[in-house]
């Protein structure tokens, strides 16, 4: 099994006090917004992420991952981003 065939199931937690690394900056959340939705990648010239992209969660971003991804080639999150719990979603990118 190469390591493309490989599933990795995983779970962010948010860690604000007693991590052994102190937070550098705080920045309040915005406003709630989705992976599917254009209007959300302001950074982005208004473009859903397409296979290959690099793609940065600026920090102070909401984002709600509500589709599968294409195949990133790097996923940044400075911000946060929260899966849709109410169907299974994949996100792909060699790397994170």
């Amino acid at each position: 099994m190469s390591g493309k065939d490989k599933k990795v199931l995983w779970k962010g937690i948010q860690c604000l006090n007693g991590c052994g690394q102190a937070v550098v900056v705080a920045v309040p959340l915005g406003n709630v917004t989705y992976w599917s939705d254009s209007s959300s990648w302001k950074n982005r010239n208004n473009t859903v992420p397409r296979d290959n992209d690099s793609v940065v969660i600026e920090a102070g971003w909401n984002m709600i991952l509500d589709v599968n991804t294409a195949s990133l080639a790097k996923l940044t999150i400075n911000g946060r981003l929260t899966f849709l719990n109410t169907t299974n979603i994949t996100l792909t990118a060699a790397s994170i």
